[in-house]
């Protein structure tokens, strides 16, 4: 099970995660994040793992997808949390990180202008 809490200031977009980052939980951590492509791209995203117990393949993937999209800083505490967070950083490539920055601006504008 995935606990999912988003807290948004006027400083960053946190979301704070709590249990298992794998299974079924993946596509809910998927909804969650979608939600926000919409807001400025100059917005910082923190992404808090410290209290994520499991991440599988499918988890990992999200939350690599989930980085590159919005550049989020990563917070850890655990030792898993750490081997997660330097997962996700060394799969994070320069050009995986443009296209998604290509696809963020695309959902970003067509989200602002009502368009599909």
């Amino acid at each position: 099970m995935l606990k999912i809490n988003v807290q948004q200031d006027s400083e960053a977009v946190t979301i704070q995660l709590e249990g298992q980052v794998a299974g079924p939980a993946v596509v809910k951590l998927n909804r969650a994040w979608i939600e926000f492509a919409a807001l400025p791209a100059s917005t910082p995203f923190v992404i808090d793992l410290r209290n994520v117990t499991q991440a599988d393949a499918w988890g990992v993937r999200a939350l690599r997808d989930l980085q590159t999209l919005t550049g989020a800083r990563l917070i850890t505490s655990s030792p898993l949390s750490k081997y997660v967070a330097e997962d996700v950083a060394r799969h994070c490539t320069p050009q995986t990180h443009r296209k998604f920055e290509k696809a963020a601006v695309r959902s970003r504008f067509d989200t602002r202008k009502g368009t599909v």
